[in-house]
């Protein structure tokens, strides 16, 4: 029986866990944009302008066998104490 895992964002955690995980089960990400953005390496940047191409990790590049999904959130709906946001639905790459 195959699994699939939805991981809801790309940042630090979502991206990590997402890369971890696509090794052993089927990983959907679904975020926005189209890469991870290494916000804490921007500074760097300051000093180091050539650094800059680093901050910039397409989810295509590290998510090998995985499906992206972006998704732009438009509402936030409470639900059972939950809150979902339904959205606009922007592109879907598969590198499976």
């Amino acid at each position: 029986m195959s699994r699939t895992v939805a991981v809801a964002g790309g940042g630090y955690g979502g991206s990590a866990l997402a890369k971890a995980l696509v090794a052993e089960t089927k990983v959907v990400l679904i975020d926005p944009g189209d890469a991870f953005v290494n916000t804490a390496g921007s500074l760097r940047t300051l000093t180091r302008p050539d650094w800059g191409s680093n901050m910039f990790f397409p989810y295509a590049e590290f998510l090998t066998r995985g499906t992206v999904v972006r998704v732009q959130a438009e509402t936030v709906v409470q639900y059972k104490g939950a809150d979902l946001f339904p959205g606009r639905f922007t592109e879907q790459f598969s590198s499976a």
